[in-house]
């Protein structure tokens, strides 16, 4: 099921930049920019698909091969190895992401949490 919670368009999309230092850790710095640009693709499918995508669905969404899709996958994995799609993690993002009307957080009453 898709959150329906007012969120910020993708092209204003905010990554913490503690989650970027996570996944640079995991994968270094240029796979996590890599992960990050296929969460945000992920999110882009979820939101024209309406639901979860398959790994068949977002191929052919993104228009990309299977090896391609296989290559992403395998940086996603080093710094998520439990997940078998990014659904879960783009989910949690979502979730960070303040709505569109709302007040900036007090980064000292809400501490960031990675995904892990």
């Amino acid at each position: 099921m898709v959150n329906k919670r007012s969120v910020p368009p993708l092209n204003t999309f905010v990554f913490p930049p503690e989650l970027i230092a996570f996944m640079a850790t995991r994968a270094g710095v240029r796979r996590a920019f890599k992960v990050g640009a296929l969460l945000v693709e992920w999110g882009m499918c979820v939101d024209k698909l309406g639901r979860e995508p398959s790994a068949e669905d977002f191929q052919a969404w993104a228009k990309e091969s299977r090896a391609t899709w296989y290559r992403r996958m395998s940086d996603f994995r080093r710094v998520w190895p439990e997940d078998s799609t990014p659904h879960r993690v783009w989910l949690w993002l979502q979730e960070q992401q303040a709505p569109a009307d709302a007040p900036a957080p007090d980064p000292a009453v809400t501490p960031w949490r990675p995904p892990l």
